[in-house]
Order: C-alpha cells, then structure tokens, then sequence
C-alpha cells in the first residue's frame, strides 16, 4: 500500500525478512504512533527503483 501522507510504499513481509532490510537500510521500520509492526516496511518515497521487487516479494509473501 502507499502511505497516504507521505506516498512512501509499506509493504508485508516476515519480520525476519523485515529486519534484514533494515539493517540493510533499505527500508525502515513501520511505527504508526510510535508502535513497531515487525512485519510491515516502510520503503522510503525516494527509493521508487525498489519497489518492484519488493511489491513482488510482499505479493508472494501474501500467498502463503
């Protein structure tokens, strides 16, 4: 989904997977109101060239 406020992607995948692109720094946590969703990233507005993959891999992550 896009966030409505920012237009940055948040995307669903494992929490593991979640925590291995933030320490990547590829994505950064998604805290609404200060509360970490260990399976939710927020991939910055300015890092669009990522999307795909990542809505790719969320999308496959879904089907499980």
């Amino acid at each position: 989904m896009i966030h409505t406020k920012t237009g940055e992607l948040i995307v669903k995948l494992s929490a593991d997977r979640v925590s291995e692109l933030v320490e990547a720094g590829s994505v950064e946590s998604f805290a609404p109101n200060g509360r970490v969703f260990r399976e939710w990233a927020l991939v910055p507005d300015t890092d669009e060239a990522a999307w795909a993959p990542l809505v790719a891999e969320a999308t496959a992550f879904a089907r499980v």
